[in-house]
């Protein structure tokens, strides 16, 4: 939250990702909307509480985490609970896909789908309105 507010910590009272930035709090998305970009959020940004867009006008993957303080979070099966820097998730995966891997790749493959729409629309004469 304070690389989108530009503000320290205890500016925002965002200590961790458990805490929620109060929608009053303008971000760099809400000035780049002021300036006639239309910011789209694609993947995580660990925002807690109503407000998931946070001055974005668009958000295509969200979290792989509840959105809100005490939400049920996906089921990890065995990883669940490994996060940290012992990498316990590492040793426990074993060989494959994990769940934050395939929702990995599902935010790649939506970017590359958005800029590809994006970029079509443009060489088509397409909307004035820019993308940030």
């Amino acid at each position: 939250m304070s690389l989108l507010t530009g503000r320290q910590p205890y500016q925002n009272e965002v200590w961790t990702n458990d805490h929620i930035l109060d929608s009053g709090r303008p971000t760099f998305a809400h000035a780049l909307g002021a300036a006639g970009y239309r910011p789209v959020l694609i993947g995580r940004l660990h925002a807690l509480g109503p407000d998931q867009l946070r001055g974005y006008a668009e958000r295509l993957v969200g979290d792989h985490t509840p959105n809100h303080p005490g939400g049920r979070g996906p089921d990890r099966g065995p990883l669940d609970g490994t996060a940290g820097p012992a990498r316990v998730s590492l040793e426990r995966s074993g060989p494959g896909q994990s769940a934050y891997q395939v929702h990995d790749e599902d935010v790649a493959a939506a970017t590359v789908a958005y800029l590809e729409r994006l970029g079509a629309a443009r060489r088509a004469g397409g909307s004035a309105s820019r993308s940030a």
